[in-house]
């Protein structure tokens, strides 16, 4: 009886550890192993939030990663951006710097005004930079955006 219980027992051991080690391989086929310092995965964390708050019609959160420069602009198409709804959008391009310190993305989004129900595409381009305290913040065209969306 003792030795079927440690048969057992080393067979759940044995179990655990290859589970663990499936684990551990396919974690390590996640990870870029040329981005030491995680600067990728901050940067697409960063682009995906923006994009998916201006999605949701949520300017005000949406400008926290907006350049300082043009937060105060950008805040300002909220209330005219009240009546559109987002769609949908889609990444086109990214293009992450090798020192990953700046990336330019191309966004198509998808809008409709719920007065009319006419949907507009718009590319918008994001020109992406590390600011001072290792945040990313975007620049974008604004006017733009602008004439694109808003009647």
């Amino acid at each position: 009886m003792s030795a079927l219980r440690s048969t057992s027992l080393a067979g759940r051991l044995v179990r655990a550890g290859l589970i663990l080690s499936i684990g551990l391989v396919l974690g390590a086929c996640a990870i870029d192993p040329t981005d030491l310092s995680g600067r990728r995965q901050h940067f697409e964390e960063s682009q995906r939030k923006f994009s998916q708050l201006l999605r949701w019609g949520q300017v005000n959160q949406a400008a926290r990663f907006v350049v300082p420069d043009q937060r105060r602009e950008f805040m300002k198409l909220g209330p005219d951006m009240s009546d559109l709804q987002f769609s949908d959008y889609e990444i086109l391009y990214v293009d992450l710097a090798e020192d990953r310190q700046q990336a330019t993305v191309d966004v198509r989004y998808s809008a409709f005004h719920r007065a009319s129900l006419v949907t507009r595409d718009v590319s918008l381009s994001q020109e992406w930079k590390i600011d001072e305290t290792g945040e990313w913040q975007v620049t974008l065209d604004l006017e733009h955006l602008r004439t694109a969306l808003l009647p």
